[in-house]
C-alpha cells in the first residue's frame, strides 16, 4: 500500500499538484512511522524545471535522513522562479548534487545579473556551466556582456552553439547526445548564423577570426544584417584563401541582391565575365528586377556577341529571372540574352504564360522585338500565343488580352488570322465554350461579336 502511495506522490508532483502533494504526505505522516526513508525530495526535480516554485519549496522544506549521498542531480530550474535565494536554498539540501548545469544559460535569457554572476563566479567549484548552452542564449537575446565574457574565459567549450526551448527548457531528446559530444565538438564552427543577434555575432566573429571562405559563406548565406555582414568580410580580408571570388558572390547572391551588392564592393568592385554576371543573375533568380539586372549586366561590360553566347548555356533559367516582368525582358533582349534560334523556346514559354495569366505589356513587348521589329522581317513566322494558353485566358477571364489578340489591328495574331476566317471561327467559338463553362460573360460577348464580324466579312456559314 506504501510503494502505491508514494507513486501517487510522485505522479502529483510531476503533474504541479501541490494541493493533492500536501494531502498524500498528510496520509503519510499518520500511516507511515519513518517516512524518511521513502526519500520524498527525489521528486524535486519535475518542480524545479516545470517552474512551480511553491511546490519546489514544499519538498525542499520535508525531513530526510542525511546519507550524503548527493544521488540527484539539480541541472535546470525554470526561468520564472530562478533566483539567487532559490539556488541557495536547494545547495543546502545535503541530498542533491547541484551542477545547475543550464541554469547560467537560463539566467542569461531572463537578464537577471545577480544569478549570472553567482553561476560565473561558482565558488564551491560544483557548477557545472554549459557554455554552449549559455552562449547561445546571449546569442538570442543580445547579451553583448555575457557573450564576451563566455568568449574571453571559455571559448574553448561553447561552440558549436546550442539553443534552449523558447521557455527555457532542454530538449530532453539531446540531452544524452550533448553530454556524450561535447568534448569532440568544442572546435566546431557555427553552421547557421540566422538565430545570432548581429551584436552577438560580432563579437564571436572578432573572438575566433574567420580563416576559411566556407565559415564566411556561412555567415553571408544565413544573415540579413548588413553591418555585420560588412564587418564579417573585412576580418576576413587581410587572410583570405584561395576560395574563387565567385563563390563568394554567389553565397551572397543567393541572400540578396543588396548583400550581392555590399560584398562586390568590398571585395573591390571586380570586374566580371559575361559568364559570371548572367550567373549571379540565375542565383539571384525571382529576387531580380530591371534595376539588379541593369547592375550586373554593366559590371561584365562585354559586347552583345559576348552576352550572346553565354546567355545561351542560361536559357532554361531566364523565365524564372524575367518572372513575367516586361522591362526585364527588353533589357536582357537589348543585351543579346536571347540570340535566334536557341531561344525560341524560352520567348513561346513567355508569351504563352503571359496570355494565360493576363500579362497584356509582356505580349505586346514580345510583339515589339520580334514581330514588329525590322530585324525580324526575312522570318516566316511570328510569336503568337498557343491556342491552349487562350483557352487559359478564356478561364480565367482575361478579357482585354483575349480582346486584343482577338480584335486589335496591331495584334499580330489577328493580322495573321484574319487571312483565314474559318480556322479563326474555330478558335473563337472553342474559348467562346470556355467561357461558357465558368460564366465568363465578357469574353462571351466579345468572341460572339468577333465571329458575327468574320460571317459578315466572308461567306462562311456556321455548320
Amino acid at each position: 500500500m506504501l510503494q502505491t502511495v508514494y507513486q501517487a506522490f510522485n505522479n502529483a508532483v510531476e503533474r504541479g499538484q501541490l494541493h493533492t502533494v500536501r494531502r498524500i504526505y498528510e496520509f503519510i505522516s499518520v500511516h507511515h512511522d519513518n517516512e524518511f526513508d521513502l526519500c520524498l525530495f527525489k521528486s524535486i526535480e519535475h518542480p524545479l524545471r516545470d517552474g512551480h516554485l511553491e511546490l519546489a519549496l514544499f519538498i525542499l522544506d520535508l525531513s530526510y535522513v542525511e546519507k550524503g549521498e548527493g544521488e540527484i542531480c539539480v541541472r535546470e530550474i525554470h526561468q520564472s522562479i530562478l533566483s539567487v535565494g532559490l539556488l541557495e536554498k536547494v545547495m543546502s539540501h545535503t541530498e542533491l548534487e547541484c551542477t545547475f548545469d543550464y541554469v547560467l544559460a537560463n539566467a542569461i535569457l531572463t537578464g537577471k545579473k545577480d544569478v549570472i554572476n553567482m553561476m560565473e563566479n561558482n565558488r564551491t567549484g560544483v557548477f557545472k556551466n554549459n557554455y554552449q548552452y549559455a552562449l547561445g542564449a546571449a546569442a538570442t537575446v543580445g547579451d553583448v556582456v555575457s557573450a564576451t565574457m563566455i568568449m574571453d574565459k571559455h571559448n574553448h567549450h561553447c561552440l558549436p552553439i546550442k539553443y534552449l526551448s523558447n521557455d527555457g527548457l532542454l530538449d530532453k531528446s539531446r540531452e544524452d547526445s550533448d553530454s556524450d559530444n561535447d568534448d569532440d565538438n568544442n572546435e566546431g564552427f557555427i553552421d547557421d548564423w540566422s538565430n545570432i543577434h548581429p551584436d552577438v555575432a560580432h563579437v564571436i566573429v572578432q573572438k575566433i577570426g574567420i580563416d576559411y571562405s566556407s565559415q564566411l559563406c556561412n555567415i553571408i548565406k544565413s544573415h540579413t544584417n548588413q553591418q555585420f555582414v560588412r564587418a564579417a568580410v573585412l576580418l576576413w580580408l587581410p587572410n583570405r584563401d584561395s576560395l574563387n571570388n565567385m563563390t563568394l558572390l554567389e553565397c551572397a547572391a543567393n541572400q540578396s541582391f543588396q548583400t550581392f551588392k555590399l560584398v562586390h564592393e568590398l571585395l573591390g568592385n571586380i570586374r566580371l565575365t559575361p559568364y559570371e554576371a548572367f550567373s549571379i543573375i540565375k542565383v539571384l533568380g525571382s529576387k531580380t528586377n530591371v534595376e539588379t539586372i541593369r547592375y550586373i549586366v554593366d559590371l561584365a561590360q562585354a559586347s552583345r556577341s559576348e552576352i550572346s553566347d553565354r546567355f545561351s548555356s542560361l536559357k532554361y533559367g531566364l523565365e524564372e529571372i524575367i518572372n513575367q516582368d516586361p522591362e526585364v525582358f527588353a533589357l536582357l533582349f537589348d543585351c543579346g540574352a536571347f540570340p535566334e534560334p536557341e531561344s525560341h523556346n524560352s520567348v513561346l514559354n513567355l508569351i504563352d504564360t503571359a496570355c494565360a495569366t493576363g500579362n497584356m505589356d509582356m505580349i505586346r513587348c514580345i510583339e515589339q522585338r520580334y514581330n514588329n521589329n525590322n530585324d525580324f522581317t526575312k522570318r516566316n513566322y511570328l510569336f503568337v500565343p498557343s491556342f491552349f494558353s487562350m483557352v487559359l485566358a478564356a478561364r480565367g477571364n482575361h478579357h482585354h488580352v483575349l480582346n486584343y489578340l482577338f480584335c486589335d489591328e496591331q495584334s499580330s495574331y489577328s493580322q495573321v488570322m484574319i487571312k483565314h476566317p474559318t480556322h479563326f471561327i474555330r478558335v473563337l467559338k472553342r474559348v467562346q465554350h470556355e467561357a461558357f463553362t465558368k460564366g465568363n460573360m465578357k469574353v462571351i460577348r466579345m468572341t460572339a461579336k468577333r465571329i458575327n464580324q468574320l460571317l459578315s466579312n466572308s461567306r462562311i456559314s456556321i455548320k
